[in-house]
């Protein structure tokens, strides 16, 4: 898969999203649509020069085959598994720059520090079950809570109130667990919210 090929498959998928998962009038004029415009009219030229890598073997794989609502269109490539299908050489202990794009990372490996140089540091991201304060990130889909990095829970795994990709966190038949919220036209009920949580009306989201 050529970048210009993932890009027509990423702008398809961002517009699937945009129409079914949050109700965009069209996919052209709002702003999800225009970053992804953006990140595929800046990040070929930084390919060709070499300063970037496409990882043309995960774009082959890392786009759902069907329509999944996460909690913002940018979960696939910050968190998920489309995340550094275009990244920078850097590995940890070199420099690093700012992003082009939401689409690409700006190391190899970890995270670039920036807090207080330019350029930056590729550094390692704190691992799970690791102490933290929010001066250094936790993992990609980890979070910081009670001072301590954490893992969120993904679907179908128990939950408290918080889940990988912004899913939610409902009540199911054995405590709490983290579901796909559904679209326009499935059923739905306390257990099974819809995209929007108002859209459940007489058990079917969106009326």
């Amino acid at each position: 898969m050529t970048f210009a090929e993932f890009c027509q498959a990423y702008s398809d998928y961002m517009c699937e999203w945009m129409l079914g998962c949050r109700s965009f009038a069209d996919c052209e004029t709002a702003g999800p649509a225009g970053f992804v415009r953006a990140a595929c009219e800046t990040l070929p030229q930084p390919i060709a020069d070499g300063d970037l890598v496409f990882d043309a073997e995960l774009a082959e794989s890392c786009l759902p085959d069907e329509l999944v609502c996460y909690g913002t269109p940018w979960e696939l490539t910050e968190i998920g598994p489309c995340r550094a299908v275009v990244h920078a050489k850097g590995k940890i202990g070199d420099d690093c720059y700012q992003t082009l794009s939401r689409l690409d990372q700006p190391c190899a490996e970890g995270y670039c520090d920036m807090s207080d140089q330019c350029p930056g540091t590729c550094k390692a991201y704190l691992p799970d079950d690791s102490a933290c304060d929010g001066s250094a990130p936790c993992e990609p889909g980890s979070v910081c809570a009670e001072s301590v990095c954490t893992r969120l829970p993904d679907v179908g795994e128990t939950c408290e109130a918080s889940c990988r990709y912004s899913f939610p966190c409902v009540e199911g038949d054995d405590g709490k667990v983290c579901v796909v919220p559904r679209n326009d036209g499935e059923d739905c009920d306390d257990s099974h919210p819809c995209v929007t949580a108002y859209g459940c009306v007489e058990g079917v989201c969106g009326g």
